[in-house]
């Protein structure tokens, strides 16, 4: 009796195991897109309808767009859990008072279209460069599937367009739209999804800007320069100056850092604001030297000279900053700066002898 119920649970085990390995057989002949060697394949396209809030003080960004998903394969013959088109990828961003999400899927064309109206998107600043950055706005799609099962690409051809820039800051414009893509690594999890980025690059008109931020610094040098078209035996008046000066370029400082967030970087505007306080410390420097008699410096003993050499330094230092960040080595950049900070203190006589002839 007992080798009969063995021989029956056997039998029975044995069917139930077929019975599974042909329902699962049957599974992934339907749903063939969902195994490793037949991912299913996406097509992104991205429009953008508008942008906003693009403040350098915030850290996102507002946009209305719409973006379709183009599929190889017809999902709607996949198992139910598969069907919804927004499971094999998502966009980062966050809805706010007044945002809508709308979805539009189409069969026939195999494509899925979702539309956001003034959704939030988070935005780092590198203010490095400031003001002359090229700021890049990012829109984020992760796929939420294994590579094996699910691959992202942006659309060939023209895989993104935008519609209007009426809510964008005056000063920005969309230069271009460009993408880039990655594979993340899931820890302890063996599974390797793709992000796709579509970065929309903005143009900055930095000229004006620049004059604008730094005006005001550049006007606090000027006044401290004026002290060497006073006599050297005014020298209070030429104090007088100086100090004023320098609380203009403290005060220019300040108004540029209220602008720019706080970070923990050391950006263009820190270095040309610095700078000026350099100089203008530099000027009362050699207002110092010209009145104490115990102190022999012949070449700023004139204020011909200073007046010059200060001049060159302000022009020479600036124009330094500003081409830092070019492909040059910096040990030979840092040596023609030297060199040509030295040959600086020959242009008074230069000047001298173009004036003579």
């Amino acid at each position: 009796m007992k080798k009969l119920n063995y021989y029956l649970i056997f039998f029975l085990f044995s069917f139930s195991l077929n019975a599974n390995e042909s329902t699962l057989f049957k599974s992934v002949e339907l749903n063939d897109s969902l195994v490793s060697f037949s991912p299913l394949k996406i097509e992104l396209y991205l429009n953008i309808i508008d942008l906003k809030d693009v403040e350098i003080k915030n850290n996102h960004f507002t946009s209305s767009l719409w973006y379709e998903l183009i599929f190889d394969k017809d999902i709607k013959n996949y198992s139910d859990e598969f069907k919804d088109p927004k499971i094999y990828t998502q966009l980062e961003f966050t809805k706010q008072p007044g945002s809508e999400v709308s979805d539009l899927f189409q069969y026939d064309s195999l494509s899925y279209i979702r539309k956001l109206d003034y959704t939030q998107f988070n935005h780092n600043w590198d203010v490095r460069n400031y003001p002359f950055d090229l700021p890049k706005l990012k829109f984020v799609f992760k796929s939420t599937l294994d590579t094996s099962f699910v691959k992202i690409n942006p659309k060939k051809n023209i895989f993104a367009d935008f519609e209007s820039t009426k809510n964008l800051k005056d000063g920005f414009r969309i230069k271009n739209i460009d993408y880039e893509k990655e594979y993340i690594d899931v820890n302890n999890e063996n599974i390797v999804l793709e992000e796709l980025t579509f970065n929309v690059n903005l143009d900055r008109d930095g000229s004006w800007l620049f004059l604008k931020l730094f005006l005001g610094s550049f006007m606090a040098f000027i006044i401290s320069w004026l002290v060497f078209l006073v006599s050297t035996n005014d020298f209070e008046s030429r104090i007088e100056l100086s100090v004023g000066a320098i609380f203009g370029a403290v005060g220019n400082r300040s108004y540029v850092e209220s602008i720019i967030p706080d970070v923990q970087v050391l950006t263009i505007a820190d270095l040309i604001n610095n700078l000026i306080i350099f100089l203008i410390v530099f000027n009362i420097i050699i207002i110092m030297i010209q009145r104490n008699k115990k102190i022999h410096w012949s070449f700023f003993e004139t204020n011909w000279n200073s007046g010059i050499y200060s001049l060159f330094l302000f022009i020479i230092l600036n124009l330094a900053i500003l081409t830092w960040s070019l492909p040059i080595p910096k040990v030979l950049f840092i040596l023609v700066l030297l060199f040509l900070l030295y040959q600086g203190t020959k242009i008074p006589k230069l000047l001298v002898r173009f004036k003579k002839k």
